[in-house]
């Protein structure tokens, strides 16, 4: 596998949808302040959907197109929330967000 990294914000969409808006990508150049931009204003696109399931107050399970992600809370200090999966890091200030997995295929 390879390391992957990306950051950016998230949205519910839909009930228990989250949509991510990367604005940094390990290895791709994005346009960074068109990017916060479209999300500022509501027009970003994304194929990065999920739906969200609590399994507890500290464990959530991720289903998205071709993966299924288990989190779980690290800690909440100040609005900040860390989790962690297989091989994954996640925190979060909302809307904000930064993923961080070392076994990607």
């Amino acid at each position: 596998g390879r390391d992957m990294a990306f950051a950016g914000a998230a949205k519910w969409a839909d009930g228990d949808v989250l949509e991510w808006h990367a604005v940094f990508e390990d290895g791709e150049k994005i346009d960074e302040k068109q990017k916060w931009e479209a999300i500022r204003n509501g027009t970003s696109t994304t194929n990065d959907k999920g739906r969200i399931e609590k399994i507890n107050d500290d464990a959530w399970m991720e289903f998205g197109a071709g993966y299924t992600e288990e989190w779980h809370r690290l800690s909440t200090t100040g609005g900040h929330f860390a989790a962690v999966g297989p091989h994954t890091l996640f925190v979060s200030t909302p809307p904000f967000f930064s993923y961080v997995d070392s076994a990607t295929t």
